[in-house]
């Protein structure tokens, strides 16, 4: 009595070729796949913008007859959610630092000029956004971002004179997309900065030669 075999060879042969074959398709797309993933982790990361300084060098100095400048710093980061500002490329408080140094200019033998810090917040807010189908096919607001500035400038240390004061404050408030790639959002962070500080030099400007005139000098 003969038994009949339940497998052929070559049918053994193909199928365990057609199956390797499949295996090392496999492999070959799923070692793409994370090649992809880690060389555009890479790319997101090696390629964050380095942004330019924002100086004041260009604009005309504030001459005060005072001997000295001192910059004090009230503004403490949180380094915590709600506040990014210490994210931002160019964080505000660092940008009015540079304000004071290129624009205020002791040229006076007597008294010193403060410039206050008493504000540099930014505030990130998440929004609401549309989680259903119709949702997916919308580019909505997913962030917004409120930046305040706030700062004192004080003449002190004038005899038979009374401290003299300015005070200036500037504000902005943006929404961002979903999505957004990092070196867009610090693009977008980098430009918020720049509005605000320029809102804030013109405010400071005038707030310091209505209320420190007497101090102003043309020399």
């Amino acid at each position: 009595m003969k038994i009949a075999k339940l497998y052929s060879p070559g049918f053994v042969r193909i199928n365990f070729f057609a199956n390797f074959g499949s295996l090392r398709l496999k492999c070959l797309i799923f070692s793409s796949t994370i090649s992809a993933i880690l060389f555009l982790s890479a790319c997101q990361t090696a390629n964050l913008t380095e942004f330019p300084e924002i100086t004041f060098r260009h604009t005309e100095p504030i001459k005060l007859n005072v001997r000295n400048l001192k910059i004090i710093d009230f503004f403490k980061p949180t380094y915590s959610p709600p506040h990014v500002e210490h994210e931002f490329p160019i964080p505000p408080a660092q940008v009015l630092k540079t304000w004071a140094n290129d624009r205020i200019k002791p040229v006076g033998t007597l008294g010193t000029v403060l410039f206050l810090i008493k504000d540099a917040s930014v505030v990130e807010e998440k929004l609401r956004i549309d989680e259903s189908i119709s949702g997916l096919f919308l580019t909505e607001q997913s962030h917004r971002y409120r930046a305040n500035i706030t700062v004192q400038v004080k003449i002190v240390d004038i005899p038979n004179t009374s401290d003299s004061i300015a005070n200036a404050t500037a504000n902005r408030s943006q929404t961002i997309n979903e999505g957004i790639s990092i070196n867009n959002k610090q693009q977008f962070w980098f430009e918020m900065t720049e509005f605000l500080v320029k809102e804030f030099n013109v405010a400071m400007e005038d707030s310091i030669r209505k209320h420190l005139s007497n101090f102003l000098s043309d020399h």
